[in-house]
């Protein structure tokens, strides 16, 4: 059996943005923005490597109606990709 020596590398990124604000006085708003993004690769067996990342958008609002009643409502857009690429005995594949 031979032994291999190599290096494998994770990487994370994260970011986030955002913006609140007060329209009237019963009322509040804000609107944010995430991304976050990872990878993984490896040189030696198994040969993988793999990223992906995730953006999301989303916006929400708070109405108070009185001193115990608040409604809270708003939307939210999600956006996932990455792709898997290996290579096993020679034989190289994609997933994504």
């Amino acid at each position: 059996m031979n032994s291999l020596t190599g290096e494998s590398r994770w990487n994370r990124t994260f970011a986030d943005l955002g913006y609140d604000w007060k329209p009237a006085i019963h009322w509040d708003t804000g609107i944010h923005v995430t991304y976050a993004g990872t990878a993984f690769g490896s040189s030696t067996f198994p040969d993988v490597s793999l990223t992906g990342y995730e953006l999301e958008l989303d916006w929400a609002n708070s109405w108070k109606i009185n001193e115990r009643s608040r409604v809270t409502f708003g939307t939210l857009y999600a956006y996932q990709a990455g792709t898997s690429k290996y290579i096993f005995n020679g034989i190289s594949g994609d997933r994504y």
